[in-house]
């Protein structure tokens, strides 16, 4: 389980920041989907053994690439950061942004990320322990 990458871009591919913990050719892939995505939805787009989940609203796209992680986690996710990014900037200055402008967005973006990670790890979890009393609750 896992967020692969994570970005925030303007239409239609500009990318304003992004975070990855891998490397492979995740770049390249949210790159060309970025000038396919539809405007102002929601939506997750099956690639291979991945998920690519996005957020377009206001001409400003919340994108992750994700594996194994359940639509409504990445789409928290999503709404997280940009409920983040907009407590900082308003989309008006968003979409003046040059590509990579927001790069000290960065560690907000790594830190979500591992948070969502461990919340997910932590909500398996529980509910092993859960079955596990019940189970033997049962016995």
């Amino acid at each position: 389980m896992s967020i692969i990458t994570s970005l925030i871009a303007k239409h239609p591919d500009v990318v304003l920041c992004e975070y990855s913990d891998f490397t492979g050719n995740f770049k390249q892939i949210t790159r060309i989907i970025l000038q396919r995505l539809k405007p102002n939805c929601k939506y997750s787009i099956d690639y291979d053994k991945y998920k690519l989940f996005y957020i377009n609203e206001n001409k400003i796209t919340y994108l992750c690439l994700t594996e194994d992680i359940s639509s409504s986690t990445a789409f928290s996710f999503l709404e997280d950061l940009k409920k983040k990014i907009l407590k900082t900037y308003k989309n008006e200055e968003l979409l003046n942004f040059k590509a990579d402008e927001l790069n000290g967005f960065t560690d907000e973006l790594k830190s979500l990320m591992v948070y969502y990670l461990i919340w997910f790890d932590l909500t398996c979890l529980r509910k092993f322990i859960y079955f596990i009393l019940i189970y033997f609750y049962l016995i």
